[in-house]
């Protein structure tokens, strides 16, 4: 029974680790369509997470795989603390655009790309909405406007506004070290570095 249950617990992982490689994120809806037994096995590690230490069947290295894909606990909690370092990553990069995977923070740019999703759903018709446990509010969408949040990135509607900031931020680059060769792996601005690239 035993290695039925972990033959079953590896499979799921294997389909949420396809669902994070194609969406930059872990947070799959409750229900969702095109994987109910998905939507579902996720909810249910949250649950299983929050039973422990008492009871519950999530071990230590099972913890251990999720988080490493950037699986968030409590949908509820973080928000907060990831919009906090936005606005901490703003100061020091100048825009909010964190790279999904962002080295120095995964969270952060795993819960940035999950906010442009969260923002889609929101901006579904109601009736055709999957139902999520923590969706984005008006609070919050107003929060990360402020901010100066993007919310589509290189989607067609967006492609001009895309490479105007881009343009600005060689500027920007050009005035600080007096030349335009951007590295194409440039920590402070990731994008800048392979639009540049792109440029030549």
């Amino acid at each position: 029974m035993k290695r039925y249950y972990d033959k079953q617990w590896d499979q799921m992982f294997e389909r949420l680790l396809a669902f994070r490689d194609e969406n930059g994120h872990c947070m799959v809806p409750k229900r969702f369509p095109p994987d109910m037994k998905l939507g579902t096995w996720v909810h249910t590690q949250r649950i299983q997470y929050r039973k422990l230490p008492v009871i519950g069947r999530l071990t230590d290295d099972r913890i251990h795989r999720l988080e490493e894909l950037g699986f968030i606990w409590s949908l509820r909690d973080d928000w907060q603390k990831h919009y906090e370092e936005l606005k901490e990553y703003k100061k020091s990069n100048g825009h909010c655009n964190v790279p999904a995977r962002y080295v120095p923070n995964r969270r952060l740019g795993i819960w940035v790309s999950a906010q442009r999703q969260q923002y889609k759903i929101v901006q579904t018709p109601p009736e055709l909405r999957p139902r999520r446990s923590a969706p984005l509010t008006d609070d919050r969408i107003e929060l990360l406007n402020e901010l100066g949040f993007t919310w589509t990135i290189r989607s067609r509607d967006s492609l001009g506004e895309s490479w105007t900031q881009r343009l600005q931020d060689l500027r920007e680059f050009r005035a600080i070290h007096g030349h335009c060769l951007v590295p194409s792996r440039y920590p402070p601005n990731p994008e800048l570095g392979i639009w540049v690239g792109t440029q030549r």
